[in-house]
Protein backbone atom coordinates (compact mmCIF):
# COMPACT_ATOMS: atom_id res chain seq x y z
CA UNK A 1 0.00 0.00 0.00
CA UNK A 2 1.10 3.70 -1.03
CA UNK A 3 1.52 6.20 1.52
CA UNK A 4 -0.12 9.22 0.32
CA UNK A 5 3.98 10.72 0.23
CA UNK A 6 4.91 7.99 -2.19
CA UNK A 7 2.04 8.81 -4.10
CA UNK A 8 2.79 12.43 -4.33
CA UNK A 9 6.81 11.46 -4.62
CA UNK A 10 6.03 9.15 -7.80
CA UNK A 11 3.66 11.98 -9.37
CA UNK A 12 6.23 15.06 -8.73
CA UNK A 13 8.57 12.29 -10.28
CA UNK A 14 6.49 12.26 -13.37
CA UNK A 15 5.93 15.89 -13.52
CA UNK A 16 9.90 16.28 -13.40
CA UNK A 17 10.55 14.11 -16.42
CA UNK A 18 7.77 15.88 -18.46
CA UNK A 19 9.39 19.42 -17.06
CA UNK A 20 12.78 17.94 -18.61
CA UNK A 21 10.71 16.64 -21.79
CA UNK A 22 9.12 20.28 -22.10
CA UNK A 23 12.83 21.90 -22.14
CA UNK A 24 14.00 19.49 -24.94
CA UNK A 25 10.97 20.33 -27.38
CA UNK A 26 11.92 23.87 -27.35
CA UNK A 27 13.37 25.04 -30.78
CA UNK A 28 15.25 28.48 -31.13
CA UNK A 29 11.70 29.86 -32.16
CA UNK A 30 9.29 31.38 -29.11
CA UNK A 31 6.32 29.93 -28.80
CA UNK A 32 3.30 32.74 -30.15
CA UNK A 33 0.96 34.01 -27.69
CA UNK A 34 -2.44 35.37 -27.95
CA UNK A 35 -5.18 36.15 -25.24
CA UNK A 36 -5.10 36.09 -21.96
CA UNK A 37 -1.47 36.63 -20.45
CA UNK A 38 -2.07 35.02 -17.07
CA UNK A 39 -2.87 31.44 -19.41
CA UNK A 40 0.53 29.84 -20.80
CA UNK A 41 1.08 26.00 -22.24
CA UNK A 42 4.19 24.11 -22.91
CA UNK A 43 4.26 21.38 -24.82
CA UNK A 44 6.12 17.71 -25.19
CA UNK A 45 6.21 15.71 -28.59
CA UNK A 46 6.98 12.23 -28.54
CA UNK A 47 8.76 10.35 -30.19
CA UNK A 48 11.70 13.46 -30.22
CA UNK A 49 12.15 14.47 -32.98
CA UNK A 50 8.60 14.42 -34.46
CA UNK A 51 8.63 12.36 -37.24
CA UNK A 52 6.10 11.98 -39.94
CA UNK A 53 3.37 9.48 -38.97
CA UNK A 54 1.13 9.98 -35.64
CA UNK A 55 3.39 11.58 -32.69
CA UNK A 56 1.82 12.11 -28.91
CA UNK A 57 1.20 15.94 -27.46
CA UNK A 58 1.46 16.35 -23.80
CA UNK A 59 0.47 19.54 -22.31
CA UNK A 60 1.10 20.98 -19.57
CA UNK A 61 -1.30 24.36 -19.11
CA UNK A 62 -0.53 27.28 -16.28
CA UNK A 63 -2.34 30.18 -15.17
CA UNK A 64 -0.73 32.84 -13.22
CA UNK A 65 2.80 30.55 -13.27
CA UNK A 66 0.13 27.63 -10.96
CA UNK A 67 -0.84 24.77 -12.69
CA UNK A 68 -4.38 25.25 -14.68
CA UNK A 69 -6.46 22.31 -13.23
CA UNK A 70 -9.89 21.98 -14.61
CA UNK A 71 -9.44 23.74 -17.50
CA UNK A 72 -10.40 22.76 -20.75
CA UNK A 73 -7.40 22.59 -23.29
CA UNK A 74 -7.61 21.87 -27.11
CA UNK A 75 -4.63 20.89 -29.31
CA UNK A 76 -4.14 20.97 -33.08
CA UNK A 77 -1.08 20.70 -35.71
CA UNK A 78 -1.15 23.08 -38.95
CA UNK A 79 1.41 22.44 -41.58
CA UNK A 80 3.56 25.82 -42.16
CA UNK A 81 6.13 25.25 -44.53
CA UNK A 82 6.49 23.62 -47.23
CA UNK A 83 2.83 24.66 -48.30
CA UNK A 84 1.19 21.26 -47.24
CA UNK A 85 -0.91 19.08 -49.99
CA UNK A 86 -4.58 20.11 -50.38
CA UNK A 87 -5.36 16.81 -48.42
CA UNK A 88 -3.33 17.62 -45.48
CA UNK A 89 -5.87 20.16 -44.17
CA UNK A 90 -8.55 18.15 -43.77
CA UNK A 91 -6.06 15.61 -41.89
CA UNK A 92 -4.58 17.44 -39.26
CA UNK A 93 -6.81 21.14 -39.11
CA UNK A 94 -8.88 20.06 -36.35
CA UNK A 95 -9.21 20.58 -32.56
CA UNK A 96 -8.07 17.69 -30.03
CA UNK A 97 -9.72 17.60 -26.69
CA UNK A 98 -6.83 17.10 -24.32
CA UNK A 99 -7.83 15.11 -20.89
CA UNK A 100 -6.59 16.07 -17.45
CA UNK A 101 -3.63 13.77 -17.01
CA UNK A 102 -4.20 12.01 -13.67
CA UNK A 103 -1.29 12.87 -10.59
CA UNK A 104 -0.08 15.65 -12.69
CA UNK A 105 -1.74 19.12 -11.81
CA UNK A 106 -1.87 21.16 -14.91
CA UNK A 107 -1.03 18.31 -17.45
CA UNK A 108 -3.40 17.32 -19.95
CA UNK A 109 -2.92 15.07 -22.63
CA UNK A 110 -1.67 13.07 -24.26
CA UNK A 111 -3.48 13.86 -27.73
CA UNK A 112 -2.30 12.58 -30.86
CA UNK A 113 -1.66 14.00 -33.45
CA UNK A 114 -1.11 13.17 -37.85
CA UNK A 115 1.81 14.81 -39.31
CA UNK A 116 1.67 13.26 -42.66
CA UNK A 117 4.68 15.35 -44.19
CA UNK A 118 7.67 16.51 -42.84
CA UNK A 119 8.73 20.18 -42.65
CA UNK A 120 7.92 23.19 -40.54
CA UNK A 121 4.55 22.67 -38.42
CA UNK A 122 2.69 24.51 -35.48
CA UNK A 123 1.16 22.75 -32.46
CA UNK A 124 -1.43 24.95 -31.47
CA UNK A 125 -2.65 24.64 -27.79
CA UNK A 126 -5.97 26.36 -26.71
CA UNK A 127 -6.51 27.27 -22.78
CA UNK A 128 -9.94 27.98 -21.50
CA UNK A 129 -9.68 28.59 -17.92
CA UNK A 130 -12.56 27.43 -15.67
CA UNK A 131 -13.36 31.17 -15.38
CA UNK A 132 -13.61 31.65 -19.39
CA UNK A 133 -10.44 33.47 -19.78
CA UNK A 134 -9.16 31.71 -23.22
CA UNK A 135 -5.58 32.04 -24.15
CA UNK A 136 -3.97 30.41 -27.47
CA UNK A 137 -0.18 29.29 -27.74
CA UNK A 138 1.63 28.20 -30.95
CA UNK A 139 4.66 26.50 -30.65
CA UNK A 140 6.67 25.75 -33.51
CA UNK A 141 7.91 22.20 -34.12
CA UNK A 142 10.08 20.69 -36.85
CA UNK A 143 9.00 17.20 -38.28
CA UNK A 144 11.18 15.09 -40.37
CA UNK A 145 10.91 12.50 -42.32
CA UNK A 146 12.42 9.59 -40.37
CA UNK A 147 14.10 9.00 -37.04
CA UNK A 148 17.72 10.20 -36.87
CA UNK A 149 16.54 12.56 -40.08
Amino acid sequence: MRTRASRRSAAAGVLAVALVGLGACRGPERPAHSGDPALDAQVRVSPTPAAVGTARVFVLAEDSGHPAAGAVVRVRAEAVDPPAPPSVPELVDRWHLAEAAPGIPGGYGPVELPFPVAGAWRVEVEVTASDGRTATIRHPLAVVNGPGD
